[in-house]
């Protein structure tokens, strides 16, 4: 029997996590036969089998275990699709905790405004404090969704809470697995943007459909951000089509100001603008390092 979602979490060796982001799970506030939750476990050597039996054994609704040795993100992502049954998908991670009602929201969104590709809110949640530098723009650096209204809007898909309708789904072909964490590092979600794009599909953002994501104090710190930065304009780099000379001739200005900014801003002790222009910096010379690692075009 068709069910109106399925919710398709993706993971590997992180257990502990994994076990919160479940706990949460088990909390949605939907008809329990109207819904699944589908868990790849994508190569996990830790306790991941044995928390997932956990939360299985006490959830009202379907809770299905998908083991998928394959590694990469982008192939357990299309693996749970393929596994799953609902008329809609959607994709959380194993370090974000959902709002009991999200699929609530999604319906309620979904039928006002007879959307097939919806993007939902992300919010972060910092177990060990918030730096006070880390706010605004760099935020978005961590998947923090931007405050816009409910609606259609002109924004990316971000993976960590997304949903599509099937024949969104089937009709692009998904995620490409030459992309994301265990391939290219990240922008799977970016590119399947595009092609959503490509087929007229217009992204309709809902605020009240909300998931935390659980920061670690690992990821709350200058040097996370730089690498983090540089390795997504890693993976932009090699979706573009753009030549190398253009490419970087376009993004050159921009990290030679960035660059000054950080020095500048540093010299001033505004830790937040002078790590902004850091993380800028580092985004663009990442996108160039990835342009050039395109293979000869003949």
């Amino acid at each position: 029997m068709a069910i109106d979602f399925s919710i398709v979490l993706c993971t590997r060796n992180r257990a502990s996590l994994l076990r919160e982001a479940l706990d949460s799970a088990l909390e949605i506030d939907y008809p329990a036969d109207r819904f699944e939750l589908v868990l790849v476990d994508n190569g996990s050597t830790d306790a991941t089998p044995d928390v997932t039996r956990s939360a299985a054994d006490r959830a009202p609704f379907p809770l299905r275990y998908v083991f998928e040795p394959r590694p990469g993100l982008s192939i357990a992502r299309n693996r749970g699709v393929r596994e799953s049954r609902g008329a809609h998908v959607s994709f959380t991670d194993d370090d974000q905790l959902v709002d009991k009602d999200i699929l609530r929201e999604f319906r309620r969104v979904i039928d006002r405004y007879s959307a097939r590709v919806v993007q939902g809110n992300i919010e972060l949640r910092f177990t060990g404090g918030r730096p006070p530098w880390l706010h605004g723009e760099l935020a978005t650096v961590l998947g923090k969704t931007n405050d816009v209204a409910e609606g259609p809007a002109n924004i990316d898909l971000y993976g960590g809470n997304m949903l599509l309708s099937r024949e969104v789904l089937e009709a692009t072909g998904a995620f490409r697995e030459d992309l994301g964490k265990g391939a290219s590092g990240y922008c799977e979600d970016i590119e399947l943007t595009y092609r959503v794009r490509q087929m007229g599909e217009v992204i309709v953002y809902a605020p009240s459909a909300r998931i935390y994501h659980v920061i670690g104090p690992d990821r709350s710190t200058p040097d996370f951000f730089l690498r983090n930065s540089f390795e997504k304009g890693v993976s932009y780099g090699l979706l573009t089509d753009a030549s190398l000379l253009r490419f970087t001739a376009e993004r050159l200005p921009t990290l030679l100001r960035s660059a000054g900014g950080a020095a500048f801003f540093s010299a001033l002790g505004n830790q937040h603008r002078a790590i902004l222009a850091q993380s800028r910096a580092a985004n663009m010379l990442g996108m160039i390092v990835g342009r050039a690692r395109q293979p000869r075009r003949g």
